[in-house]
């Protein structure tokens, strides 16, 4: 009886030529391969274009000719159980992915019309980790830029409520993620709530708003502001980065979706310029008010906003555009990491940064192995600077 070719037996000499011809996919987990869901569909083509551009730019600094392999990605693979959806959904993988070290995109919090909801898509994400497990693949990441209920780490006060970040790591790494890689979590402490063999990945947000804000460097009129307590130590590290003072925007939030500035902590002395970061906004309030209060109260004149994550819906966007006219909000700056709407693009004081490029860099070095913080922290660096 004569096999087919590839039903053969493997010699290692044909494994070998194997690795050989896909040898630019290979790494220390297996094969580089990237894998949609059906909201990260659009991330995951960025960012493998953007991967694509890196490597072209490294072969040409070192004065080699490209040699790139097209990095395989699986999208649009989520099936319908009965056709409609009603009885739920079932990844069905396309193609064999035994020894694959596989990067699955997902963007959780998508505000778009015709979304599917945070718990649809987290849904999803777990249904995607544990087929891709459950079919031999060697390493799973999910890459999730926002990450779901980050903001519930720990009950409201005096509020029967459970702490719900934990259930949604409990629900990865039953799904049998390997690690998961967020970028600007609403809290450190996530990184331990993830056992140490599944780790998180903490991607900090700081560097956008380091680069972003660069011409304040030095600047003694200029101060930085965050809009809680719960931001003050990477508001120091911004302060430290620009080499200027910051300050505290204490604020009370009475009721979901409400807040109330009740004061600034800060010298104001001589301040002219204020930089105002916050990890997300949802209906733009807490910046809102601080901008507000800056701007009536101490007479600053020129203000910049810089936001991690913006949710913000249509409802929210008259607040943008009050504060710009009416506050002298002069720039805000925010990311694709939550899909903004359409309309967000179309204010031209609004600065949407892409983290395609982010993603491409981060996956390269956990795919061979190497530092991710020494992308957005280098001590010998800063040391220099400082020196």
């Amino acid at each position: 009886m004569t096999l087919p070719q590839d039903t053969r037996i493997v010699t290692h000499e044909a494994y070998e030529a194997h690795r050989q011809k896909y040898a630019d996919l290979y790494g220390p987990h297996g094969w580089l391969l990237f894998v949609a869901c059906d909201a990260g569909q659009e991330l995951a083509h960025r960012v493998r274009d953007e991967y694509y551009r890196s490597l072209e730019e490294a072969y040409r600094e070192a004065g080699n000719d490209a040699k790139i392999v097209e990095i395989p990605l699986m999208a649009g693979i989520t099936n319908k159980f009965e056709g409609d959806g009603r009885d739920g959904t079932c990844p069905r993988i396309p193609h064999h992915v035994g020894g694959a070290d596989a990067y699955v995109f997902q963007n959780v919090m998508d505000k778009r019309r015709g979304s599917k909801s945070v718990n649809d898509n987290l849904m999803q994400l777990g249904q995607m980790i544990a087929t891709l497990k459950a079919h031999g693949a060697a390493k799973v990441t999910a890459i999730v830029p926002y990450f779901p209920y980050s903001r519930q780490d720990k009950p409201s006060y005096m509020k029967r409520e459970a702490a719900l970040v934990r259930a949604v790591a409990d629900y990865l790494v039953e799904s049998k993620v390997d690690q998961v890689a967020s970028y600007h979590p609403h809290t450190t402490g996530i990184v331990g709530i993830f056992p140490f063999d599944k780790p998180f990945r903490y991607i900090s947000g700081l560097d956008l708003f380091v680069n972003a804000f660069s011409r304040f460097k030095g600047d003694q009129q200029a101060i930085s502001f965050c809009t809680d307590a719960g931001g003050i130590k990477e508001n120091i590290h911004l302060a430290d980065a620009l080499g200027i003072d910051f300050g505290l925007a204490a604020k009370h939030r009475p009721k979901q979706k409400t807040t109330k500035a009740l004061g600034i902590v800060a010298d104001m002395t001589n301040k002219k310029r204020a930089i105002v970061i916050d990890d997300e906004a949802a209906t733009f309030g807490s910046c809102f008010d601080v901008a507000k209060h800056l701007a009536e109260d101490y007479g600053i004149e020129e203000i910049y906003v810089g936001v991690s994550h913006m949710r913000v819906e249509q409802s929210a966007l008259p607040k943008l555009v009050d504060v710009h006219e009416k506050y002298n909000v002069k720039e805000i700056h925010t990311t694709d990491s939550v899909p903004p709407i359409e309309e967000l693009y179309q204010l031209p004081f609004v600065k949407v940064h892409s983290l395609a490029r982010m993603w491409a860099t981060v996956i390269n070095r956990l795919h061979y192995d190497m530092s991710v913080s020494k992308l957005f922290y280098d001590p010998e660096r800063n040391h220099r600077e400082k020196g």
